[in-house]
């Protein structure tokens, strides 16, 4: 894979494989003993997680490991049959109007620094006339937007960057990584996708920040974001976060033959939480959830039909 400048570096760990797309076929999943069990459809998969699309549109994320034997083997034998196809990729659109082919991958955050050396043009120490032409146009419309100029081409931005001092210029710039159609990655700042799309890539960023030091927490978002853009791209209609969906608590079942769904909301910033709980009534089930869950307020709970 060539290598284009990355506006911000990213982790792409093993657990951050980019989300593997999946064919619509809605089917039964279950926890591990069936007491809970979920019609949907597989929308992304990684080796911890799989996103499922329900019959009313919404989106849930459950680790493979709450989930019975029969689905991991179901998402492994995916995983196996899995190939790369050009379908995969999305077209994105700047605010400018910039059609981009490519696939969102990960969030990513980075200092870059603008210089001029010898008349010379530096971005991050790459030289501005080496790097793709693509990558030029977003490097040109960052310093543009953030500056308050137009600038439209090499020239430009080197007259504008001869008022620099021998330091340069840093920008503190947050965004997505995309990998496009010719294999190249790319890097795009929040900033310059529409609102519209903008809503889509953004809402899980406030918890990448917050959990940036604890790298597969951080991962895990990244993912989510990515199958997130993808779900939006199969169906521009579709602009529901994923929540995460907790199966664990129903190894804990000792004979209680209800269970209930309860949906948890974080206080601060997060996604929302639904726990399926083995209970006696809502208010146990809502108690529960929350001791495993401390940080967030209860929600809807409804009582599962066995």
């Amino acid at each position: 894979m060539r290598s284009l400048l990355l506006l911000f570096p990213i982790c792409v760990a093993g657990f951050l494989a980019a989300p593997q797309p999946c064919s619509a076929e809605v089917r039964t999943w279950s926890s591990p003993h069936g007491q809970y069990t979920l019609q949907a459809e597989e929308i992304a998969f990684n080796d911890k997680l799989v996103v499922l699309k329900k019959s009313d549109g919404s989106l849930v994320a459950v680790s493979l490991s709450e989930l019975s034997e029969a689905d991991r083997e179901y998402i492994a034998a995916k995983d196996k049959g899995n190939t790369d196809n050009p379908e995969e990729m999305q077209t994105w659109t700047t605010d400018e109007g910039l059609k981009i082919r490519g696939r969102v991958e990960a969030y990513g955050r980075r200092e870059v620094t603008i210089q001029r050396r010898l008349g010379k043009l530096y971005v991050a120490d790459q030289l501005f006339s080496t790097i793709s032409p693509l990558q030029q146009k977003v490097i040109l419309r960052v310093i543009s937007k953030l500056e308050g100029v137009q600038l439209t081409d090499e020239k430009a931005l080197l007259n504008w960057a001869s008022a620099l001092t021998a330091r340069g210029k840093t920008y503190n710039l947050e965004g997505v990584k995309m990998q496009l159609e010719s294999g190249d990655e790319i890097s795009i700042p929040f900033f310059m996708f529409t609102p519209e799309e903008m809503a889509i890539l953004k809402p899980g960023w406030e918890a990448w920040v917050a959990q940036h030091k604890d790298q597969e927490a951080a991962e895990q978002e990244s993912f989510l974001m990515a199958s997130q853009a993808h779900a939006y791209q199969q169906d521009r209609a579709q602009r529901q976060q994923i929540q995460m969906l907790k199966l664990n608590l129903l190894a804990t079942n000792a004979g209680i033959i209800d269970i209930w769904e309860v949906e948890l909301r974080p206080r601060g910033y997060g996604r929302t939480i639904r726990v399926a709980v083995p209970a006696s009534d809502s208010r146990a089930a809502s108690y529960i959830a929350l001791r495993q869950h401390p940080g967030y307020v209860v929600g809807p709970i409804r009582k599962m039909n066995l």
